[in-house]
């Protein structure tokens, strides 16, 4: 249910309604989720990092707070730490936070906690203090498998600094910013073409590093105007830019809000 609210997506049950249990209707109804969901930004969430065990999100909220979720992927027990800087706020920023699930509220809180059950998730909604400054858009840029591993560790691919699509780790190369212009930086360095090949270089104001995403999913480049291409959709693979197609799943990515 978190990870509805953090989408800004419709709730959908698939029980029965008549033999729903206490818990269930507690979580169903928890209005401060639901709150999250059909907050008047309307923003989405953005998956700030991704790894086999973790989904890290972060959603902009009015009235100058955030929505935090975490979702264990994993079939263990996972105790989450969250620090402001893991979601792109200054180093010395704290929090005022509350969770969700529980009601426990914080202040000053310089991480956010929790022991998170398989296939659960936490998640807080906090006010940044006036240190935190606002995040950059800052996050994972992935796209979905097509392979026939369907599971949740095998769902999507990561977008790597070094040139390849990867299974998810929460590698600090996995994490992307997207600039004004259009520049994707990861590790100090912008993603660019350079002679017909994808390549990392010095970040400068060359349209061969500024790209152009389209509602369609697409990462368009500014010089030669073609897309953004793994070659497999389905496992760990190297980049090029090729010509864009329709609807093509190794040309489709999803990027930081």
């Amino acid at each position: 249910m978190a990870l509805w609210s953090m989408m800004s997506a419709p709730l959908i049950l698939s029980s029965n309604l008549d033999s729903l249990s206490k818990q269930s209707i507690a979580i169903v109804g928890n209005k401060a989720v639901i709150a999250v969901d059909q907050d008047p930004l309307g923003k989405t969430a953005t998956l700030v990092r991704r790894s086999a065990t973790m989904d890290l999100l972060l959603k902009q909220l009015s009235d100058d707070e955030y929505a935090v979720a975490a979702f264990n992927r994993g079939t263990a027990p996972l105790d989450v730490m969250v620090r402001p800087a893991d979601l792109g706020f200054a180093a010395n920023c704290r929090f005022d936070a509350r969770n969700l699930w529980t009601g426990k509220h914080q202040s000053k809180a310089a991480e956010l906690e929790n022991k998170v059950a398989a296939h659960d998730t936490a998640i807080w909604r906090v006010r940044p203090d006036a240190s935190c400054g606002a995040p950059p858009r800052m996050g994972t840029i992935t796209m979905i498998t097509t392979g026939d591993q369907r599971d949740i560790p095998h769902y999507s691919l990561c977008l790597a600094a070094s040139g390849r699509t990867e299974a998810c780790t929460g590698n600090p190369d996995e994490s992307w910013t997207v600039g004004g212009d259009g520049a994707l930086q990861s590790g100090g360095h912008c993603l660019a073409v350079a002679q017909g090949k994808v390549a990392m270089q010095a970040c400068s104001a060359e349209d061969a590093q500024q790209w152009k995403y389209n509602l369609a999913g697409n990462l368009v480049n500014a010089s030669d105007h073609q897309c953004l291409s793994s070659n497999s959709a389905s496992g760990p693979d190297v980049l090029s830019v090729q010509a864009c197609g329709y609807n093509l799943p190794n040309q489709i990515w999803s990027l930081p809000n």
